[in-house]
């Protein structure tokens, strides 16, 4: 009796490993690990930082960030690239000033899981829209410029993958594996984040004090959010041609110490994460181009008025599987 139970044990599991490789194989053409992958990358960055106030306007602060060009190499399954900024023109730096910034941004993606890790540090934003503040402003005149804004921001995204048997988040987002069929899989984020805003003086313009009064004199904080958002995501496949958009939103948990008018004060809210992410091209057994982008949005509340950070990366590509 116990030998049958353990040859049906072992029949059992012999076929579920079966089942799933032939399932993946036919959702997902993997590559050689061996192949040696060159490509070429034009990329942005950005960190936006937005206060809301409901049925108000929003204050906007946007930096003068730079494209990058650049160059990646993989090989044995493992990559890195490097890359070189292209900065604006002098024009440019007249009318929106000019962003002091570092920006890393981590990301694996494996079978079952994937992870981005971020640090980004930005000095110098300019406030979008000022006409909706300074009446003598106009078209082609200088940005109003916050030289003294200073914005760190971490962040490390965790995410599993439940359908990993025919759908591949490798394929759209670096290219190491082809998706067949189309598929899609629901998915779960567990995030942290630590997000520190500093300047000299109020955010808010004077004329929307009176609109931002439990946040009158906001100078910036601390905020640490701990989110946990379901996702999902979907490829739609053309032949070898693919577009796979993923979203993920969900609540989070907020720690915050932040400065007003009347002084420092710390409180604990409820918050709301977000990650939107688009990628789309062409990925054959040799060549592959495209383009993708990933906004990670973490929003802080704070009675009606919303505090919200934005990451976006965009990049195109192109390259070939040796």
């Amino acid at each position: 009796m116990i030998k049958l139970i353990t040859t049906l044990t072992i029949l059992l599991v012999t076929f579920n490993i079966v089942y799933a490789d032939t399932a993946y194989r036919d959702y997902i053409q993997q590559y050689e690990k061996d192949k040696l992958i060159l490509s070429f990358l034009l990329s942005g960055k950005k960190l936006e930082l937005k206060l809301k106030k409901e049925n108000s306007s929003t204050i906007e602060y946007l930096p003068n960030t730079k494209n990058h060009t650049g160059i990646g190499v993989s090989y044995l399954g493992l990559g890195s690239s490097v890359s070189w900024r292209s900065g604006p023109s002098e024009k440019d730096e007249l009318i929106y000033g000019k962003t002091g910034y570092v920006d890393y941004q981590l990301s694996y993606y494996g079978r079952k899981i994937g992870i981005d890790a971020n640090y980004q540090e930005y000095s110098n934003f300019y406030l979008n829209n000022p006409d909706q503040y300074d009446s003598s402003w106009q078209s082609g005149d200088p940005y109003p410029q916050r030289t003294d804004l200073n914005i760190r921001y971490y962040s490390t995204n965790f995410y599993y993958i439940f359908s990993h048997r025919k759908f591949s988040f490798r394929a759209p987002f670096n290219q190491t594996e082809r998706q067949i069929k189309k598929a899609g899989s629901f998915l779960l984020m567990t995030s942290l984040s630590y997000l520190d805003i500093k300047s000299d003086y109020s955010l808010i313009p004077a004329n929307q004090e009176t609109y931002f009064a439990d946040l009158s004199g906001f100078k910036g904080g601390s905020f640490i959010a701990i989110g946990l958002a379901p996702g999902y995501a979907y490829s739609f496949i053309f032949g070898k041609f693919y577009a796979t958009p993923t979203i993920f939103i969900g609540p989070s948990y907020q720690y915050q110490i932040y400065k007003v008018a009347t002084g420092e004060k710390t409180s604990e809210n409820a918050g709301v994460k977000g990650n939107l992410r688009l990628a789309a091209g062409y990925n054959s057994d040799t060549f592959f181009m495209g383009f993708a982008t990933v906004s990670d949005i973490t929003s802080v509340r704070q009675g009606d008025i919303t505090v919200e950070s934005n990451t976006i990366t965009a990049k195109m590509f192109m390259g070939y599987k040796f």
